[in-house]
């Protein structure tokens, strides 16, 4: 550790933490503890660095809360308080390992304060570690989360695109871990970031919004009512985010009977979205309405929702659409929503169209159909398939040409085959 030459003294001082967890504690108070010293006062940041990964292997041997509050909490201190960014924003990288150690108690009174403040240092780079640790410690000081919530008012409006980011993923899961006042502080956080001008940011927000509808009882209407706008968003990903935040809502609101007034404007968000010109929203939509019903049961979905929905994929009115994507969201649709639907339903709703697109002219159309045949098949009656899926399959099989058509609708022929017990 004291060779001139500085790649000898680096290699040195990275395999110091090892070297200390062989020798055990009292070794280490001994010998290495003045050496770690000596790291601290180093004159190259550098090399003051390096203390700080050392204390972090150092946890290996020092395990318990009193020992590592007793040698190496005093070092960290002092590595909290270095002048050099990238020392501070070392410490940043590894505080939630510290947090760990330290126990309930210290981490309450000591641990949090000096991640508070690495939050708010003046250097972007120590911001940005430390935001990017605000699931961790937060999960380990759970009963502090208060502290940090003060702090994330201010960062979530950080002239750094890459701290706002951070701190829009973790909002979430926060708000999950924090008792309910606090709670409310962090959804006002989530109201403004969901608004930020970087898409990553609103995306990141709307993310945390699901986690929240998922996972929180009872989670805010006033969530739902600030969603709305990103039906429209010009950035596909946060149309995407919207769909899922917003399906989270009615499922939550389903399960606990509470309110669910917004119910008919996601119904409505999601039928337009069939028609979006994004395919993974056009995909997206289908999953979400296919989960609805899932919740909400078929006769809801009938009544309710898929009317609409499925209009889109009847026979006389889906299959002469002139654009062929079209009839490919159809089919994207009934494999999402014909698993919660009874066989009357699929008869009624479903069969007729599937049996036109495997006579469409478009290979893609006649190939999802194929696909689609198989998601309807477990829900459909053993009359039905044998009377229209069975020959309607075997036509394809008779003038088909694309051999990936004809592999899944030989796949299909055999499963309703053995549906039907032949």
């Amino acid at each position: 550790c004291k060779d001139e030459n500085p790649m000898a003294k680096k290699a040195a001082l990275i395999n110091m933490g090892n070297l200390s967890n062989a020798m055990g504690k009292s070794k280490i108070r001994d010998n290495m503890m003045a050496r770690l010293k000596d790291v601290c006062s180093e004159e190259s940041d550098l090399m003051r660095l390096h203390a700080v990964g050392i204390c972090r292997r150092m946890t290996d041997t020092f395990k318990e809360s009193k020992d590592f509050s007793s040698v190496l909490w005093p070092i960290v201190q002092a590595l909290a308080m270095d002048a050099s960014w990238r020392v501070r924003k070392e410490l940043a990288e590894v505080i939630p390992q510290f947090a760990k150690v330290a126990g309930a108690d210290m981490a309450s009174k000591e641990i949090v304060p000096i991640f508070v403040g690495l939050l708010k240092d003046k250097e972007a780079e120590v911001k940005i570690a430390a935001s990017g640790k605000l699931k961790e410690v937060c999960y380990q000081c759970k009963k502090d989360i208060d502290q940090v919530a003060e702090v994330l008012v201010e960062l979530i409006e950080d002239s750094s695109q890459t701290v706002r980011s951070s701190v829009s993923a973790a909002l979430g899961e926060i708000a999950v871990l924090c008792e309910a006042k606090v709670r409310q502080a962090i959804f006002d956080v989530m109201k403004v970031a969901v608004k930020d001008e970087d898409s990553l940011v609103r995306c990141n927000t709307l993310e945390s919004i699901q986690h929240v509808a998922k996972n929180v009882k009872n989670p805010p209407p006033s969530l739902f009512t600030v969603l709305q706008p990103f039906a429209s968003d010009p950035k596909w990903r946060v149309r995407r985010e919207y769909l899922r935040a917003s399906t989270a809502f009615s499922v939550a609101s389903a399960k606990t009977e509470s309110d669910t007034s917004f119910d008919q404007k996601l119904t409505n968000n999601l039928i337009e979205c069939l028609s979006d010109h994004i395919s993974s929203i056009r995909e997206e939509a289908c999953v979400q309405l296919g989960e609805i019903v899932g919740i909400k049961g078929s006769e809801w979905g009938i009544a309710t929702l898929l009317p609409e929905a499925l209009k889109s994929v009847s026979q006389s009115d889906m299959a002469e659409q002139s654009n062929y994507i079209t009839r490919m969201t159809g089919l994207v649709l009934v494999m999402n929503v014909s698993k919660h639907l009874s066989a009357d339903q699929i008869e009624k709703h479903v069969v007729g169209f599937v049996e036109q697109c495997l006579k469409d002219d478009v290979e893609n159309v006649r190939f999802k159909a194929a696909r689609a045949c198989e998601s309807i098949l477990p829900r459909t009656s053993k009359k039905v398939v044998r009377e229209r899926v069975i020959p309607a399959l075997e036509n394809v099989q008779k003038g088909e040409q694309d051999q990936d058509i004809l592999f899944y609708s030989e796949q299909a022929l055999h499963l309703a085959r053995r549906h039907c017990g032949n």
